[in-house]
């Protein structure tokens, strides 16, 4: 694994209806899935926050011009320090369809957001316990995704005892 340092995290931001994904922005991270996932539940008022940059923005945005999701998608840019978005977030999706070690699945944890990822990927099935400490959603299935994002927003029951779960797996990546 690699070490993470975790830091005591202070809450000081106020949740919002957000959708968070970290990383950089190229094809091979399934950004594609997402969006179509995202456009399947855009009535319920989230926004979906893009953190990070890359070669594929420019698809991107064409794309979300032609779903006309412009105003429900948020480009944030590259992040030294993405708590903000990790603390006003409700659900952080890794859509990539390999993966190494998915640092921002630990990030996220600590901050206590859900995470989802792609099954079958790579380091995301370890870090999610193959699906006991998130979700996983089959490649390419962006009805399947939208399926796990609804139920991590709709049923905080379900999602608490996820994030707890998830949250007592993280020893396991520090530095001891």
């Amino acid at each position: 694994y690699n070490p993470i340092k975790l830091n005591p995290v202070k809450k000081l931001y106020k949740s919002k209806k957000n959708i968070l994904y970290v990383g950089r922005i190229v094809k091979e991270k399934g950004l594609d899935i997402l969006i179509d996932a995202f456009k399947k539940i855009e009535k319920l008022n989230y926004k979906l926050v893009l953190v990070g940059s890359g070669s594929y923005e420019k698809n991107l945005k064409k794309k979300i011009l032609n779903l006309e999701l412009s105003k429900k998608v948020l480009f944030a840019g590259w992040k030294k320090d993405p708590t903000r978005y990790y603390l006003t977030s409700k659900v952080l999706v890794l859509p990539s369809f390999f993966e190494g070690f998915g640092n921002v699945l630990v990030e996220a944890i600590h901050h206590n957001l859900p995470c989802i990822a792609t099954k079958n990927s790579g380091g995301p099935d370890e870090i999610l316990g193959n699906g006991k400490y998130g979700m996983l959603f089959d490649l390419n299935n962006a009805d399947d995704l939208k399926r796990k994002i609804l139920l991590l927003i709709k049923d905080r029951k379900y999602k608490n005892k996820i994030v707890k779960s998830a949250k007592k797996s993280l020893n396991r990546f520090t530095f001891k």
